[in-house]
């Protein structure tokens, strides 16, 4: 039985609430991001580019992708508040102005913005359950549909599991396979080496991004 007074549990540098929203977590994160976006702030004008970058990666892009498979599941607005800080962060590294659209920035800079990259981590750990690259404890998570002759457009399919609530149709259980499923590109999922696939999904998601910014502000002063 699951302690009221206790908000969330820690289990390898996750955070668990009792209503698995990770909102704990995420607040966590939050605060790290605050912090770290601080120091850019003091350091902008006197650091490189290159320093900059490395900054962003050391303290910044490393709690948004440890764990993010889990609490990537968590609701919209919740992901927001993240996504904002770390828009934040790509126009300090890149000495842009406060409210610079950030589509370009990212393009530049080769990072994913999170909203992909959550999509991107999420797609790696069902190419590597297909190829059976995951620990053993993991083979038998998902079925595979029996292959026929008269379907063969959804040959590579995850069955995915089915949920009643819609909560949990949001958790890895249920979203992976379906995100895997709704991934029309082929030529990619097909990929059996792991850096070969990494780096083409990335590259994919990178190309849906503009190099200049689609705006539909009123009055923009950057457009």
């Amino acid at each position: 039985m699951i302690n009221s007074k206790i908000p969330a549990a820690k289990f390898l540098g996750v955070y668990f609430d009792q209503k698995l929203n990770f909102k704990t977590h995420i607040e966590k994160i939050k605060s790290k991001m605050s912090k770290s976006l601080f120091a850019l702030r003091q350091v902008k004008n006197i650091l490189s580019d290159s320093a900059l970058l490395s900054l962003y990666f050391s303290t910044i892009h490393c709690h948004l992708v440890y764990g993010i498979q889990i609490w990537g599941s968590a609701c919209q607005s919740l992901l927001t508040e993240l996504y904002k800080k770390q828009k934040q962060a790509i126009r300090l590294i890149s000495k842009a102005k406060y409210n610079s659209h950030t589509e370009p920035l990212f393009k530049k800079l080769q990072i994913l913005p999170l909203p992909d990259m959550i999509k991107f981590f999420n797609l790696q750990f069902m190419h590597s359950f297909k190829f059976n690259l995951l620990p053993s404890s993991f083979v038998h998570s998902w079925a595979c549909p029996e292959p026929s002759i008269h379907d063969v457009r959804n040959k590579d399919d995850i069955v995915v599991p089915r949920s009643r609530l819609h909560q949990t149709a949001k958790l890895p259980l249920s979203e992976f396979p379906r995100l895997w499923n709704q991934f029309g590109h082929d030529e990619i999922k097909l990929l059996n080496n792991k850096f070969s696939f990494n780096k083409a999904l990335k590259k994919h998601f990178l190309s849906l991004l503009n190099h200049t910014p689609v705006c539909n502000r009123v009055n923009c002063p950057n457009c």
